[in-house]
């Protein structure tokens, strides 16, 4: 009100304006020039929202997405523009598909820009932001945890109560990806989805996880990761894909959802290590929860679509729909590839210090060390080691 014109200019016929009120609360401004500004700000129910043909709409904070087909229906008639600024608290799934996946609103009249406090360290004219790199750093320290980190700093939708998977932490547990030691065991899970059309809420795409595992059941790696986005696809298709993931890996077996018994059967005729999966989703859950939690189970930044699997770890609530929820990653790479496998639970659990990545000795390092009388660390290299239990375990392994 102070910034509006006051005193004469109050009933001028082109400064003029006079306020409405309902309720007590001031619920417009009309303008003798012919505009009105609206304010819905108090409005909870959709039907209240309804307020004729609107130019300029714009929303502070995270709006509930049920809210906004009514709302996009105002500024129809006049072509209006609509404007939303955010954090993302809530975590909708309908706002991460708009701004963070990018797979819907994708009209040329749209602008959408995911800020973090990176981008705004220096104005469009060179000149110094607000946000210097001390200043962002000291923010990362004071915030109490990754996921606040990641939506204040980072700009990026997660939430962090109410999630299926609390244990996963992006900066912990997405390494830099590199060459598996030849000993590890390779397994995969399998999620088939017919595909196709992303904005139905019941279309599901399917998806491949490679996992690889240490000969003593203490860690692994997700090596590889694929989601079908967009992609219609049969159980012929995945298999097709399958084969091409896991050329050149020696696998032990692949878990896929017994539901899809076409799958199954075509993979069999094939004499692929097809088996089904355990589906319970309380097995399923606190398994890959207790791995990330004892950091025995970590994703590649290389595995191909590490970013949309880190995002539905980050997103998925205990309260999501399953026909709706975006778990197909999580499903194959995670529920299913880990939930046979024969951990050391006991080992796992005692919370020990993490173990080395292991490092492949080239040849010349292991004559060097053979010439010099020095011991060669072959632990982690079943090929190469020659003691029984070694052999026996191998041929175990392949069986």
């Amino acid at each position: 009100m102070p910034l509006l014109p006051q005193g004469e200019f109050k009933s001028s016929p082109q400064h003029g304006w006079a306020e409405q009120y309902s309720n007590g609360r001031i619920a417009a401004v009309v303008f003798n020039n012919g505009f009105t500004l609206e304010f819905r700000t108090y409005s909870q129910d959709a039907s209240n929202l309804q307020a004729g043909s609107l130019a300029l709409l714009h929303c502070d904070e995270e709006l509930p997405f049920h809210l906004y087909p009514e709302l996009a229906l105002r500024c129809e008639a006049q072509d209006g523009y609509m404007s939303f600024v955010f954090t993302a608290t809530l975590g909708q799934p309908e706002w991460r598909e708009i701004v963070e996946d990018r797979t819907q609103w994708l009209e040329d009249d749209v602008e959408i820009m995911q800020i973090s406090m990176y981008d705004c360290q220096f104005f469009e004219d060179g000149s110094a932001g607000l946000w210097p790199e001390f200043k962002i750093e000291r923010m990362k320290r004071r915030l109490s945890t990754e996921a606040e980190i990641q939506r204040r700093v980072y700009g990026r939708f997660v939430v962090d109560s109410g999630l299926k998977y609390p244990t996963f932490v992006r900066s912990q547990h997405i390494i830099k990806g590199h060459p598996v030691p030849r000993s590890w065991l390779y397994y995969a899970g399998v999620d088939y989805g017919g595909g196709g059309d992303e904005t139905s809420k019941t279309s599901h795409p399917s998806a491949i996880g490679i996992l690889a595992v240490c000969p003593n059941f203490r860690r692994a790696r997700i090596v590889k990761t694929w989601r079908g986005d967009g992609e219609l696809t049969t159980a012929d298709d995945v298999i097709r894909k399958y084969i091409q993931m896991t050329h050149g890996l020696t696998m032990i077996t692949a878990f896929f959802d017994w539901a899809a018994k076409d799958l199954g059967t075509i993979a069999q005729r094939l004499g692929l290590p097809f088996a089904p999966a355990e589906k319970s989703h309380e097995v399923g859950e606190a398994t890959v929860n207790t791995l990330f939690k004892n950091n025995a189970l970590k994703i590649y930044d290389n595995s191909g679509d590490t970013e949309k699997l880190a995002r539905e770890l980050e997103g998925l609530l205990k309260s999501t729909n399953k026909k709706s929820a975006k778990d197909d990653l999580i499903d194959a790479s995670c529920r299913y590839a880990t939930t046979k496998i024969p951990w050391d639970m006991e080992y796992i659990t005692k919370a020990l210090p993490e173990e080395a990545e292991p490092a492949t000795p080239t040849p010349s390092e292991d004559e060097n060390n053979l010439r010099r009388g020095l011991p060669v660390d072959k632990s982690d290299d079943l090929e190469a080691r020659d003691d029984v239990d070694s052999e026996l375990y191998y041929w175990s392994s392949q069986y």
